[in-house]
Parts: C-alpha cells; structure tokens; sequence
C-alpha cells in the first residue's frame, strides 16, 4: 500500500510539472506569435516602401527621358511612317534663286544660297 502511495505521490507531481510547462509554453508561443506577427506588418510596410521606391525611380528615369531623348528618338519621331511630321522639311529656309530681284521682299540686297550666314537674310528686320 505504501508503494501505491508513492507511486500516486510522484504520478500527482509529474501531472502538476506538466501543467506547468503547458502553461510556459503557452505562454512563449502567444509571445512569438506576437513578434511574428509584428514582423509581419513591417515586411509589408517595408514591401510597400520599396515599391514607392521603385515607381519614384521609374518616374524619374522616365521624366529625364521624356527631356532628353536618345539621338535615336529624334529622327524617329520626325519620320512620317510613324507619325510625326507628316511633311518632311528638306528645306528649312526659303530657297531664294540666284537671279531673282530679293531686296523687296528680304530687304535690300540678297545673300547667296551657301553663304556662311543663311539666316540672317529672314532675319534681317529683327532688331539685335
């Protein structure tokens, strides 16, 4: 009977040392859950932090395209197949030939077409 008192005696304090490490356990897992969950929110504060980050820099890279387009882009852009200027300017001064009387319409006296100088002969009424 003593031995059946005993036995009972240490099953009762194995039972209540089991309860007590439940509970610990508990206890560290609701803490660990808390910091997961913690470091949940800032992993998608930080993921929304990067992707501003990254719509700022496309921003950017974009807007300092959009002012300095590539030497490519300019001739592109200017080729009527893909609808730019649709009338392509060969010529970008008025062509005067050598015979003709210029001085009533540009001014007194003409300058030669393939002088160093070809725009001031539009520009000749414009005060410097």
């Amino acid at each position: 009977m003593v031995n059946l008192q005993h036995l009972l005696a240490s099953k009762r304090a194995a039972i209540e040392y089991e309860k007590k490490m439940h509970a610990t356990n508990l206890e560290q897992s609701q803490i660990i859950e808390k910091n997961m969950i913690s470091m949940a929110h800032e992993i998608e504060k930080l993921h929304a932090e990067l992707a501003n980050a990254e719509k700022r820099a496309r921003a950017a890279a974009a807007a300092s395209t959009a002012a300095t387009p590539a030497p490519g882009y300019a001739s592109v852009y200017s080729d009527a197949v893909y609808g730019g200027n649709l009338y392509s300017d060969h010529y970008p001064m008025q062509q005067v030939q050598g015979g003709i009387n210029v001085s009533t319409q540009y001014g007194p006296g003409g300058v030669p077409h393939g002088t160093s100088a070809p725009y001031d002969v539009q520009w000749s009424n414009v005060h410097r």
